[in-house]
């Protein structure tokens, strides 16, 4: 993976890419376990008390995570010049030095003196970063959704058992008091026998102007880099950035946005972390005017084999009233 990508000549696709990353999983492996892994989580050292952290992705959700840490931040890196010099700045502001700054996620890894990552990418950006950091012997904390695809999900989980790195998904609902209350209300009956559950998600959060023509990329952004192992396509400003969850080749709009956090802990309440529904049906629209790839609106229905039912839709549906004078209320 040290040559410069290039998806417009190269065609390498998803699959492709998938493959060398699990070809370097392979060979890897193969060498003692010391080699690769130099740092507390697999050697069993006592772990310092500085965690050196380099973040990979320093957009908004980048920056947000950045924050909670920005005392550990010690490097940098994004395909967009102007999210790496912000993040930069922010870390200089906070800590008074100023931190490395890469743009090739890669030579980030290379750096021996980090010893975790934080990936906040774009969604089809999430799993070779994440794999590649384990095979460079450093922890990863990583976005939601974990992987876009099953097969990456596969090689990551093969990628951090066999390096004894400690990987982390963001799913920070799983942390916040009111959901651990709620969840455990539900497994231990506090609320009775469960039958029908409702998942609300957001609708599609996009601007109602027409889709822009396509345009030669700015000269801040490594738009190959930014492609990564997602087909060739045109640049778009509407394509690009936060745009890049409402388009197949790099996301599953809602449902991977905010799906991944409720149905995770709808998932948790049920008692389903090892198991899930036996079957699934489901509906949806698309935008009239193709401003857009993923459902405007869908709705899908999970049977459980103990007979609960559950129902998530997007945009939210309206509920008859739970609580009295109030006319109805969102769920």
């Amino acid at each position: 993976m040290k040559k410069t990508l290039n998806m417009k000549s190269s065609s390498l696709n998803r699959r492709k890419f998938l493959r060398h990353a699990s070809l370097g999983v392979g060979a890897s492996l193969a060498l003692p376990n010391l080699f690769l892994n130099k740092t507390f989580a697999a050697t069993g050292e006592n772990p310092s008390e500085f965690v050196r952290v380099g973040v990979i992705g320093t957009g908004g959700q980048g920056l947000a995570n950045m924050r909670a840490i920005m005392k550990n931040v010690v490097a940098v890196c994004d395909v967009d010049k102007t999210h790496a010099e912000k993040a930069a700045g922010l870390v200089e502001k906070a800590n008074g030095s100023k931190p490395k700054i890469f743009g090739d996620y890669r030579k980030l890894l290379e750096d021996k003196s980090i010893d975790a990552v934080l990936v906040a990418t774009p969604d089809h950006w999430h799993a070779l970063p994440s794999i590649e950091a384990c095979l460079a012997g450093k922890d990863v904390y990583c976005e939601k959704p974990l992987t876009l695809f099953i097969e990456e999900g596969k090689t990551l989980v093969k990628a951090a058992r066999k390096t004894k790195r400690i990987v982390q998904c963001g799913s920070q609902q799983r942390s916040e008091a009111k959901f651990l209350q709620a969840a455990e209300y539900v497994r231990n009956g506090r609320i009775g026998k469960i039958k029908r559950v409702l998942v609300g998600l957001v609708g599609v959060n996009w601007t109602r102007d027409p889709l822009t023509t396509d345009s030669a990329p700015p000269p801040e952004l490594d738009y190959d880099m930014w492609l990564g192992p997602a087909p060739y396509r045109p640049y778009n400003k509407q394509r690009v950035h936060y745009f890049f969850r409402f388009f197949w080749d790099y996301s599953g709009g809602q449902m991977t946005n905010w799906g991944a956090h409720h149905l995770d802990i709808t998932q948790w309440a049920l008692g389903m972390d090892d198991s899930g529904p036996t079957e699934i049906t489901g509906k949806g629209d698309f935008d009239p005017e193709k401003r857009f790839e993923v459902p405007s609106a869908f709705a899908i229905t999970y049977k459980y084999a103990n007979g609960v039912v559950v129902e998530c839709q997007s945009p939210t549906p309206k509920v008859a009233p739970l609580i009295p004078d109030r006319k109805e209320q969102a769920m």
